[in-house]
């Protein structure tokens, strides 16, 4: 639990520093607090105490029972024995939730749910009782603003007073952000990406839009599209359990009058770059998406 208290570094326990001593002003008191799994003793702590106002760290290599330990204090499992206190009011028993209200809480290891999302919004995420969480509410931004004003104050706080508050938009942009990114090479893609679901396999149509020309930059332009496919599908399968391949075909469309000196020998492809598909706006006259041909399928899985 954090305060508006002045944080303390010393002076915090009482006689001799070692395991289990007795602290000033403690905030948490758990007394013989046991949890086996079948023969193994995950945990078995005699006596523990936290003062307030004060940064306390739980040490130890893996499996010494650290998580399980705080399993216990949080209400998340049921230990075998013993008995704790939070500001003097025991949380023996008491569920989760109820341990949450009265202000123990604690984080999960989850490293990737929220990448999506800035330090700040992670942050403004932990506040109790936002008056925007429910669908109706979250519609109407007068009934939540200011709250949510003071959520991203009192955020910013605790960021500053734990050195983060320069990082407080960094870390991770949010999606459309990083994909519209100028600096990176999918920036100068072509006019449209077109998404098609269709018997269970994702298509994806990169179309060029030209006039009566067919500038020698059209292959970039729809390879650049590519490339922002892949960082789209890549994304998607960091943070989802998604794993559908994506198949995508390249077009460009054009009103120019005579296009041969730019195609192969079929009138089909750019000569530049034989997977572009080229068609002339005259020809797409009453066809459909799924009726344009392209042999030339890439599939990014």
């Amino acid at each position: 639990m954090l305060s508006n208290e002045p944080q303390k570094s010393t002076g915090l326990h009482i006689g001799e520093a070692a395991p289990g001593c007795k602290k000033k002003d403690p905030i948490l008191v758990a007394d013989h607090v046991k949890k086996t799994f079948g023969g193994l003793t995950a945990v078995d702590v005699e006596h523990l105490e936290i003062p307030k106002n004060a940064i306390t760290a739980l040490i130890g290599p893996n499996g010494a029972g650290k998580t399980t330990l705080f399993n216990l204090l949080t209400g998340f499992d049921n230990p075998d024995t013993g008995t704790w206190t939070l500001m003097g009011n025991s949380l023996s028993g008491v569920p989760s939730f109820k341990v949450a209200k009265m202000g123990q809480v604690r984080t999960f290891q989850l490293t990737k749910a929220l990448g999506l999302l800035t330090v700040l919004e992670n942050m403004k995420l932990g506040a109790k009782d936002q008056k925007g969480e429910s669908l109706l509410s979250a519609l109407l931004p007068g009934l939540w603003r200011k709250q949510d004003k003071e959520i991203e104050q009192k955020a910013l706080e605790l960021l500053t007073r734990f050195k983060l508050d320069t990082k407080k938009n960094g870390s991770s942009l949010p999606l459309f952000h990083f994909l519209d990114d100028t600096a990176k090479p999918w920036s100068k893609r072509c006019d449209f990406v077109v998404f098609n679901l269709r018997k269970g396999k994702l298509y994806v149509y990169c179309l060029e839009f030209k006039s009566e020309s067919i500038p020698h930059d059209v292959p970039d332009q729809l390879k650049a599209s590519v490339d922002w496919l892949k960082a789209l599908h890549a994304i998607i399968n960091a943070y989802t359990t998604k794993r559908s391949a994506i198949h995508a075909t390249k077009y460009v469309l054009s009103n120019h009058p005579d296009p041969t000196p730019y195609l192969d020998a079929d009138g089909k492809y750019l000569q530049r770059d034989h997977t572009i598909r080229h068609y002339r706006y005259a020809d797409l006259n009453g066809m459909a998406l799924v009726d344009l041909d392209n042999s030339n399928i890439e599939v990014i899985r």
